[in-house]
Formats: structure tokens, sequence, C-alpha cells
């Protein structure tokens, strides 16, 4: 059974003396594979024609050493299939000579990938292979021939499908052609590799393991891609290995090969908690508190930015010579194990916990999982939006004070662990983590100075902060791109033109975005654009503009395309209409200084609108007004209409009108407007008034 690990993420290689530690320390964990296979040594899958050079076969040669060295099998790789072409000899003579400088060193276990390549063919290729997966089994099985040929002995042939999870079969891997047609003309020596129900699975079943056994006639070498973070360079996975993994692995696969982070020193608990799961010998506590261990001395040894051991001045004269010569027949002179007698010295300056570290693989477990301090904080953060968006408010102020006081308390330790992680020794580890450790100090920091501004202020009043600026904060070409797309739980990616809202106070800077919904909504709701051809602007300054004053209400309602509602709402009306007529109006008039002359059959709409500046023309009653002294007006064009948005918008506007003073608010509709009715009477409004025009509803407050 293989169990270890697959160096084949994309981005930056592993150092060579990284790999050579490791292997150290696979032994100790009792792992017996490894893989080499980085996309991006250019001479492994971009240029894999060209030969490896003297000083490169040097390296892979300590290599091999090294692994056979630690009792562990050496697999070297190589990835032809963007640009190979299966009928032209030249090409399998290039394939072939590229191992037989592996195997003249020694190597005896080869894979050939064919992954993240398009299934497609040249037009030589396809006249003699129908589909590519059959010039993928030529060139695997003419492959296998060759090293049994050259080899004296055994010899193992890895072979990674470029089908090489259920995703890409449509989940359907029973009926997927590429698959059936591998199981069944494929050498039955070959391993295949797998990765399972996803590129990334969240869960790995005996019932999928049985299912692609059957598929493939034989049992996969899980390919894991668990912990890899090549996929998302924002990201690091550092917990214990087994989140969603059955615990038959070891007996419904040939073998667990995990893929893991581009950060060497990340990988140090996946990697050793994962023999510990295959082999289900020790519980989970065991297991974490192990991995703490092992990778709290690892971050505790004193090693240089590149991840150089720092040798202590007694010990370095003996080092220097052995590491200056190091034998291709014996074990590494790195270190080979966090906890060995043999690693470098330990800075007395280190404030770093064993339980920082613990910590450290909540917060970064695994694509799907939180720990348990995570979680609690995220359950936390939510509660507190929650209670202050008043859609769940929590029953007392001491509650609140309660809930608040231990979400900052979770949310201080994060900032304690980075805090101390900054004195490491292993300065190498540090400055692996630190981008992660920074962006989730930074997040921290603003949610604590929003959590004391919604205490405090209410989430009605706009919030800024100086360190986090449009731009620079969680800004760039990428991050732009990003929400321009959304994925929801259950994988569903679509456009995030209409579907990310936000709400907020009105500002400024939204006057042309709230005159626009004004036009787009002009028309009974739909868009009238076309009413106001020659001045699209007038509708929103006698309906919206009066409005967005400080003595009034506003909220708007902004997606990704940019502001698409509002809700507005006057405190006093009595108050409202008369800044209206002595304040709003003049400016107005002077705007607009020639009234609408002639049959006003004729008039435009722009018109109609002008003409209601000089006539004075609002909706003035005593009655109502006094129990209802607060009016309001919603509109959102199309793309916000029936989510639900609404609602969210008029409670919000009620709760801010009810905080300053109102004691009930009103509104008037076209008598024949009844969904709108309906709504307002779903909201908790009444009919007060109504004749053969309009309509006039009220809610008390």
């Amino acid at each position: 059974f293989l169990c270890g690990v697959i160096e084949g993420l994309y981005g930056r290689p592993w150092l060579h003396p990284r790999r050579l530690e490791l292997f150290g320390m696979m032994r100790q964990w009792g792992m017996s594979s490894y893989v080499y296979a980085p996309k991006d040594d250019a001479k492994h899958r971009t240029f894999w024609r060209i030969p490896y050079d003297t000083q490169e076969l040097a390296q892979l040669q300590e290599l091999i050493a090294q692994c056979a060295a630690n009792s562990i099998e050496f697999t070297y790789a190589i990835a032809p299939g963007k640009d190979v072409r299966y009928t032209d000899e030249s090409d399998w003579v290039a394939l072939k000579n590229k191992v037989d400088q592996l195997l003249v060193l020694g190597c005896t276990s080869v894979a050939i990938l064919f992954d993240d390549i398009p299934n497609s063919l040249c037009e030589d290729d396809q006249r003699a292979y129908p589909e590519a997966v059959l010039a993928h089994i030529y060139l695997t099985n003419r492959l296998l021939a060759h090293l049994k040929e050259k080899i004296t002995g055994e010899s193992t042939l890895f072979f990674c499908p470029t089908v090489y999870c259920s995703a890409m079969a449509n989940y359907n891997i029973a009926q997927d052609k590429y698959l059936t047609t591998i199981g069944r003309a494929l050498d039955p020596s070959v391993h295949i590799f797998w990765t399972g129900e996803d590129i990334v699975s969240e869960h790995i079943t005996d019932q999928h393991l049985d299912e692609i056994s059957h598929v493939l006639a034989r049992p996969p070498v899980l390919w894991d891609n668990l912990h890899a973070n090549d996929y998302d360079m924002r990201r690091i996975y550092t917990g214990a290995y087994g989140d969603g993994r059955t615990k038959s692995l070891k007996t419904k696969t040939r073998g667990v090969l995990l893929n893991p982070n581009c950060e060497y020193f990340a990988n140090i608990a996946p990697l050793y908690s994962m023999p510990l799961f295959v082999d289900q010998s020790k519980s989970v506590q065991e297991v974490e508190d192990g991995m703490v261990d092992e990778w709290y001395c690892v971050l505790l040894q004193e090693r240089d930015q590149h991840g150089n051991p720092i040798l202590s001045s007694s010990s370095s004269s003996s080092s220097s010579s052995s590491s200056s010569s190091s034998s291709s027949s014996a074990p590494s002179s790195a270190p080979s194990s966090p906890s060995s007698s043999t690693t470098t010295g330990v800075s007395q300056g280190c404030d770093l916990t064993k339980d920082d570290v613990r910590l450290f693989t909540e917060v970064f477990r695994s694509p799907y999982e939180l720990g348990p301090r995570p979680k609690a904080y995220v359950r936390g953060l939510k509660e507190l939006l929650q209670h202050y968006c008043n859609i769940r408010p929590c029953t007392s102020a001491d509650d609140v004070s309660s809930r608040e006081g231990s979400w900052r308390q979770c949310g201080e330790r994060f900032t304690q662990m980075f805090d101390r992680m900054l004195t490491i020794p292993n300065r190498a580890a540090l400055y692996s983590f630190y981008p992660y450790l920074w962006e989730l100090n930074e997040e921290r920091f603003l949610l604590d100075r929003y959590m004391a501004h919604a205490r405090d202020h209410g989430v009605c009043k706009p919030f800024t902060s100086l360190e986090h600026r449009a731009g620079t904060y969680r800004g760039g070409f990428v991050a732009q791109l990003q929400r321009m797309m959304q994925i929801d739980s259950s994988g569903v990616i679509s456009p995030a033109l209409s579907q990310q809202f936000v709400i907020r106070p009105y500002m400024e800077e939204d006057l042309s975005g709230v005159l626009e919904v004004c036009l787009k909504t002009g028309d009974s709701g739909q868009d009238g654009t076309h009413l106001f051809p020659e001045d699209p602007l007038v509708l929103g300054r006698r309906w919206v503009a009066p409005y967005l004053g400080p003595k009034e209400v506003a909220f708007v309602l902004e997606d990704s395309i940019g502001v698409c509602g509002y809700t507005l709402g006057a405190i006093d009306s009595r108050e409202f209409y008369e800044r209206y007529k002595k304040e709003y109006l003049p400016t107005m008039l002077d705007l607009y200084p020639e009234r609408p002359q002639g049959d006003e059959s004729t008039w435009s709409e722009r018109d109609k609108v002008v003409n209601s500046f000089y006539t004075q023309e609002v909706y003035e009653d005593e009655a109502i007004f006094r129990d209802y002294p607060s009016h309001l007006h919603i509109d959102l064009v199309g793309r916000a209409q029936r989510k639900g948005l609404g609602s969210k918008m008029i409670r919000l506007l009620l709760q801010q009108l009810k905080a300053r003073g109102s004691s009930g608010v009103h509104l008037e509709m076209a008598v024949d407007n009844d969904a709108a009715a309906a709504f307002y009477q779903k909201m908790g409004f009444k009919v007060i008034f109504e004749d053969s025009e309009s309509k006039i509803m009220a809610k008390k407050l």
C-alpha cells in the first residue's frame, strides 16, 4: 500500500534541500512514496522533450538516493500531454530518452500524466486514434513495455487520466466513455491516479471508491488535493488529514498520495497526520496533539528566510563538510525530524505556544471545514450583525454585551496568535504564512471597529475606515472580476450583477444613481426614459432630490452595477412640505425659469413636472398628519424586484423613522395598484382613505 506525497503543485517547486529533509520526516511518519511532479518544473511539463542537464541530473540522483536511504519509493512523473504528437516517432524517442535519464540514476517508478489538458488531438493523430483516450492508452502501454525492457526486476508505472474525477465525467463515471475505455484497454498492472468526486473532493466514500474501482478494473491510487492551495493562493490548509474521507482508504485503494500546499512548511501537520488516519492507529485527539507537537518543533527551528538551518558555532564546522559533500548513498545531513536532537537551536525570544499552533490549524484547516474557534467567531459575528440590523435582536442589553464580549475575546486571540507567530525563529515558515495571517488580522481589526460603530451609532450611519479604502482594500483587477461572479453553497456559479445587494444609507455620491432609478421606474414602475428624452433628470428632481437632505431619511440599494433602488422618508410631513416650498422650490424655479404655456393636453411629461414646481402641488391632510406624520417613497429597478429586498428596505426605513420619533407613516398610491396594496398590507399597513383615483395606506409605529 502506498502512502506518501505527490509534489504535483502549480507554482514554484519546493527547494531541493527541503525535499531532502522531507524524506527523513516521511520515514519517521510511516510514509513510503514520493512522486516528483511539480507542474512548473519546466522540463516536467512545458519543455518535457528537453533533456536534463548535468546539474539537474545530479539533484535528481540525490533525491532518488535519499528516498532509497529512507525506504521511500521515488517516482518520476512526466507530463507530455499538452503538445505530444502520438504519431510522430520523434516524440516517442524524446519521451523514452527523457525517462531513460532517470532510469540510469536508479529510478524504477515512473508516472505519465495527462491531466489538465484538452481532450483532443491534432489532425494527424485523429486519423490514427478516433478518440484521445486511445492515444493515451497507446503511449502509456508502450512506455510500460519500455520500462519492463530496461529495468531488471520490478518496475512501476502510474497513469493520470484526463478525466481524473467524477465531475469531469458529469458525475456519471459508469457511463463515461473515456474511463470505461481506460478500464478495458490499459494494462492492468498500471496504477491509475484519481482525485475523487471533484478535483478537491469534500467527501470520499466507500461507495464512490467501489464504483470507480469497478469502472477502472482496479482500485485507484488516490491523488488527494484536500490540502492543495495552488488553485487559490489566498488560502492555506494546515489541518489534520481526514476531513470527509472514509476510514477504509487502505482497503479500498492501492494508495493515498497527498498533494499539499505550495508552501513547504505549511505541510507538516497534514503530512504527519495522514498515515495515522490511513492506519486508524490513534484517536483523533492523539493525532491532533501529535501534529501540533511536531509542527511546533519545526517552527522553533532557527532557519533563515530560505529555510536553511542556522547552525550554532559549535556545530557549524562539523556540519559544513558533510553538507557541502552530501553523499548519494546516505541520508541527508539536513534535519530529518522536527523533534530530532540534531535540529538547530531554539530562539529564547520566541513567545509561540502550542495552543497558538493548534489555533493556526483551526483557522486554516481545510477548504470545507473550520476548526471550533473560527466557527464560533463566525457564528458570533452573524448573531451580532443580525441583532444590530434588527433581523434577530437579542433579548436584553446584557445578552448583547455578553455575546459581543465573547466574540471580541475570540478575535483578540487571533491577533495574539499573529503577534506571537512574528517571533518564531523559523523565518522561512513565518514569511510563508505572513500573507494569510496579515489578512486575518486586518479583517478582524475592521470587524472590531465596525461592531463598535454599530453599537454606538447603529447600522444606518455610514461607516468608513481610514485603513480600508475602495481600491486599496479588496481592490485590484482580479478582485473586480471576482465580484462580477458569485458561487452559492451548492457550487452554482452565476453573474453577480443582479444577485448581491447591499442596503445602506444614502451618500452624496449616490445622487446620479438615485435620479436614474427614479427615471427607470418613472412609467408606473417601468422604464420612463422614453417619456423624458429632453430632460432625464427632471422627474428625480421632483420626487427624489427633496428627500436627500439631512433632516430626512434615505437608504439606497446597491449591487455590483450600481444603485438599483431607494427608499425615502420624511419624518414630519408638515415640516418637510414647508421646507420644500420655502427652500427647495426656489432652486427649481431658478433651474426652470420658463413655465409651460398653452394647452395642457399638448404638454410633454417634462412640462407637467416643471409646472408642478410652479403650482407647488403637495399632499396635505392635517387629519392624516396628526396620526401618521411621516410619509415614504420606494422604487426598485427591475433587476432588484421580486427578491424580498423591498420589504427589507421598508422595515429598515420604518425602524429609523420610529427611532427618530415618528408615531406613524403613510403613503399614497393609485387606487387600482392592487399589487402594491397587497404588499403593504403584509407589511402592516391599512387603507385609511380612498377615492376614485388614489388611496392612502398607513401604519402606526
